[in-house]
């Protein structure tokens, strides 16, 4: 999304390039009264947020963008904090020199979505470390370790492998059997990154971990 004090342009990043989805333009001119100026610009904030929910919800985007220049972009972000904190917590700011149209090529341009996109993935391995360690202490519903993990494996008790990618690029005969094993008995694979401590973590567990649907025998 790209916001300025005279208009909100909506974009979708897809992977043949970005796909404009919509505009609202404000009618908060200087023409007005200082009282009406405020009351339109509440207005127009509210109709961009609740436009955003609907994006958001029909096409199931995980994550969003709001850039541009000045102030705009964070009296937006503050009221959509206010009326669907949801949507807020999956939402970036990022700085634009302008709006428009010209506002979503430079987001794409700048590399604010490519880093975004980092951000979100290492939080979401983050989660899955952190709810494994807590199986493993507390629940008994996630295992470590090659022989535990392929045991796990073949009772079909895996939900999800996690594989650190360190461990996969130095032993790839060795774990993509495993990969395989996941994915034929209904599991989900996913390589997890040391480049943060979350990943660094797996890895001096053995590189190798799993969520289980049920405690193996």
């Amino acid at each position: 999304l790209a916001v300025n004090d005279e208009s909100a342009t909506f974009g979708l990043v897809r992977q043949y390039g970005l796909e404009k989805m919509g505009r609202i333009d404000s009618t908060a001119s200087g023409k007005l009264y200082e009282s009406d100026r405020k009351s339109e610009r509440s207005r127009f904030y509210q109709k961009i947020c609740s436009m955003m929910k609907d994006y958001m919800e029909i096409k199931n985007i995980k994550a969003a963008i709001i850039a541009g220049p000045g102030f705009p972009k964070k009296e937006l972000y503050s009221r959509l904090k206010e009326k669907f904190p949801d949507i807020a917590s999956r939402t970036h700011l990022g700085t634009t020199s302008t709006g428009g149209e010209a506002g979503l090529n430079e987001i794409v341009r700048r590399g604010i979505v490519k880093r975004v996109l980092k951000d979100d993935r290492i939080s979401f391995e983050t989660g899955l470390i952190e709810k494994m360690m807590k199986g493993i202490t507390k629940e008994g519903l996630a295992t470590y370790g090659f022989e535990d993990v392929k045991s796990a494996l073949n009772q079909g008790a895996v939900e999800m492998l996690l594989v650190a990618d360190d461990l996969l690029r130095k032993n790839r005969k060795k774990v993509e059997p495993l990969l395989d094993l996941a994915r034929n008995t209904g599991g989900r694979a996913v390589i997890v990154s040391t480049e943060h401590e979350a990943g660094k973590q797996l890895s001096r567990l053995g590189g190798l971990g799993a969520l289980l649907r049920f405690r193996p025998s």
